[in-house]
């Protein structure tokens, strides 16, 4: 009798501590779409503190404006509050994505939150001017040059046969063959086309937008590999939102976000064992070259998860097709390959961030024969081939090998710039794990910070060109090589993992 008369009571307790939970469970789920919310609208503040200080209707008619064309540079109370800016936006980035990730599931106040954010976040930086980089400049010359005067910009440079045109005071280097593929070429003429080439503010704007629709739509195919809607916000936020893909997709423009679209479709194709995977590949590496290191890996893969011969031969096919088309218009009698090529070699010399760029130029200041220049190369060479290996052997997503080893691949062979992080970055937005994420946020921060870095370097710090592109190159470098340790110590052997696999489900599409 006792036992019973007490039941109810120990029952009404369980149900009380049980609303309880609720009550905080709810309370904690509110406090951080709060704080969400709040560092969603402190990172527009931020954007809207640089359109202040770089917005592209103030600047625009001021050719070569850049970050070392400021005023007293690091003395300067506008570069100094660009550091601040810059910091903030990583932290801001950071902190958002630590809470959503805290949330049991994203609520309509941070979806609402979010969305705002990147979209006015975009918009400003349409708005910004090309501070960092006036390669978009080069851009639109290059399309005047193709659509404008009806030229082949990989036969006929702008300069000296242009000389004239009042695009050239605005872009470096004119007298360099296009650099880029003709996929690139052909794409970047519709917006080109639609704006006209008569202004330039008009013809810049409308490229930036057309970037901007690029990562978008980058975001929404990453939304594609997701079964979780939790996973599916984490990813597209990580990266729309990332501070340094708006600041060099679309304020500077670089055309790396246009390789980085195609390249995700490719991976997802590859996930789906559609034939359209090698075409896409194709399609990213004739906007940028750099994709080409891809294709020995996605042909493992298909081999590895036994794709039938029929659709091998017809992705083959179609990629055959499409680089046929694509290259036709401006083949000109193999003279297209001559001029490509003549661009990548110039742009091959330049100094950049990439363990390669700074074993090259040491060697050019310490007068190292041709000889041993061929050695260096080699060797990188072929410890960029050793680590792509190690990379694939003991890692599990494909996605994540095909971001490191692009990784490898340009600071070892090429070269390497903040902008070339974009499809890195896309890659590893997928699945942002700890690591990955880590990577993502520290990459970004230093990628935004290292053209005033080089600021300090060439005009306060007093170092000689070969330490300040060591300081750079080690900057750039110190969080792959740390997250590659970390990433391949993690893993499991081989044998105890399938060959390769791939985030969510393996559904077809």
């Amino acid at each position: 009798m006792q036992q019973e008369s007490t039941t109810p009571a120990v029952a009404s307790r369980d149900e009380s501590e049980t609303r309880l939970g609720v009550r905080r469970s709810r309370q904690r789920a509110g406090l951080l779409s709060i704080l969400c919310a709040s560092g969603c609208f402190l990172t527009v503040v931020c954007w809207l503190a640089l359109l202040r200080w770089f917005a592209l209707v103030e600047h625009y008619a001021m050719p070569g404006f850049a970050f070392d064309k400021i005023p007293g540079h690091m003395q300067s109370p506008v570069l100094r509050g660009t550091v601040l800016i810059f910091c903030t936006l990583g932290l801001l980035y950071i902190g958002i994505f630590l809470l959503c990730r805290a949330m049991p599931r994203i609520s309509l106040l941070v979806k609402v939150a979010l969305v705002v954010t990147v979209a006015v976040s975009g918009v400003i930086n349409v708005l910004l001017y090309p501070v960092a980089a006036i390669d978009v400049f080069y851009y639109l010359c290059q399309l005047k040059l193709a659509f404008y005067y009806h030229q082949n910009p990989y036969v006929v440079t702008f300069v000296p046969f242009f000389a004239a045109d009042p695009f050239v005071p605005y872009a470096w280097p004119l007298e360099v063959p296009l650099t880029y593929g003709p996929a690139w070429l052909l794409l970047s003429g519709m917006p080109a086309v639609l704006a006209g080439f008569e202004n330039l503010l008009q013809l810049l704007l409308s490229y930036k937008l057309f970037s901007f629709a690029l990562l978008a739509l980058s975001g929404w195919v990453i939304a594609q590999y997701q079964d979780d809607e939790k996973d599916r916000w984490l990813g597209v936020y990580t990266l729309l939102a990332n501070p340094l893909v708006l600041f060099e997709a679309v304020a500077n423009a670089h055309n790396d976000v246009m390789m980085t679209f195609f390249l995700l479709l490719a991976v997802l194709a590859l996930k789906r064992q559609s034939a359209l995977a090698l075409p896409l590949l194709t399609l990213a590496a004739l906007i940028k070259a750099l994709s080409v290191v891809l294709f020995p890996l996605f042909l493992l893969v298909m081999v590895t998860h036994k794709w039938q011969l029929r659709s091998l031969l017809v992705s083959i096919l179609l990629t055959v097709v499409l680089a046929s088309v694509a290259i036709a218009p401006f083949w000109n009698e193999g003279r297209m390959v001559d001029g490509l090529l003549s661009g990548m070699t110039f742009t091959g010399t330049l100094a950049t961030a990439a363990i390669a760029s700074f074993v090259r130029e040491n060697a050019q200041q310490t007068q190292a024969s041709a000889a041993q220049l061929v050695t260096f190369r080699f060797l990188l060479g072929g410890l960029c081939v050793v680590l792509s290996f190690l990379i694939a052997w003991r890692l599990k997503d494909v996605e994540r090998v095909c971001a490191y080893i692009l990784l490898v691949f340009y600071t070892l062979v090429v070269a390497l710039q903040p902008w070339y992080l974009i499809p890195v970055i896309a890659l590893l937005s997928i699945q942002p794990r700890r690591v990955e994420f880590a990577f993502i946020a520290s990459a970004s921060t230093i990628g935004l910070l290292i053209n005033i870095l080089d600021v300090w370097a060439r005009f306060s710090s007093g170092l000689s060109f070969t330490e300040r592109h060591l300081l750079g190159t080690v900057c750039m470098n110190v969080p792959l090589l740390l997250v590659l340790v970390v990433e391949l110590w993690r893993s499991p052997r081989r044998r105890e993992q399938p060959a390769f696999r791939w985030h969510g489900s393996d559904r077809a599409g």
